[in-house]
């Protein structure tokens, strides 16, 4: 599995995973238009070290780690929970990042359901994630010329997210993927969006990039509140044993 550890060394130290935090980050800047942004709950990512040239983003962001990360990080989380238990709230929150986070969970209807469920009325989800339809993968595939942080997950197809999400009562609102660059021929200066080579992969095969960040909102019928959701919509941590 991608655990912390992994995932920070990658993020850290392979000229891949450099350039690949720059494109996910702006990937999320994106993604964050239009949703709440005063406070977001992060699952996953990178730690807060390796987001501090992205101060802005990092502050309004509550970290929360999986239990089963056992071995040590280098900035430790602020929450200890697992993605189907999420230890919040019904209905408290309204921006929620799932980075690099389905990848380690089994089921991913009962994964979405637990966001379904913390979820305000309104509030958004953005889940940042390998995409198995991609040359990186294929290149993962047949090629041991670069390490990558792949073995042992489970890595969804955004058609297969969109479906999912959809069965638990999560609106699609936006997909994007980006990484359509070979990875050992990545550059210091190649994380934006505005490569030429992202400019052309997103007009000619849209859905073929490296990771692949989506969107989804709760919504209600009809904008109508049903009287459980009436709620309060700041963020708060069910007690542990609660």
């Amino acid at each position: 599995m991608w655990g912390s550890d992994e995932r920070n060394v990658f993020y850290r130290h392979a000229r891949a995973g450099r350039w690949l935090l720059r494109l996910e980050t702006n990937l999320l800047r994106k993604a964050l238009i239009g949703c709440d942004q005063t406070r977001i709950v992060r699952y996953g990512g990178p730690d807060r070290r390796l987001l501090k040239k992205y101060v802005a983003l990092c502050a309004r962001m509550v970290h929360v780690e999986p239990t089963w990360s056992g071995r040590r990080v280098s900035a430790a989380p602020q929450i200890l929970a697992a993605l189907t238990a999420l230890p919040f709230q019904p209905q408290s929150i309204e921006t929620l990042v799932l980075w690099h986070s389905i990848e380690v969970c089994t089921s991913l209807d009962d994964v979405l359901k637990s966001v379904f469920q913390v979820l305000a009325p309104g509030g958004r989800v953005i889940i940042v994630c390998f995409n198995p339809w991609s040359m990186w993968s294929l290149i993962h595939l047949f090629s041991a010329r670069v390490h990558f942080p792949w073995g042992g997950g489970h890595y969804w197809s955004r058609w297969r997210i969109e479906s999912v999400a959809r069965s638990v009562g999560l609106s699609y609102i936006s997909s994007r993927t980006a990484g359509f660059r070979l990875p050992w021929k990545v550059g210091k200066r190649d994380g934006s969006l505005q490569n030429p080579l992202e400019v052309l992969g997103q007009w000619f095969v849209p859905g073929f990039g490296a990771v692949s960040c989506l969107v989804f909102e709760r919504r209600t019928l009809c904008g109508i509140m049903e009287p459980q959701q009436v709620v309060s919509r700041r963020i708060s941590v069910v007690p542990t044993g609660a």
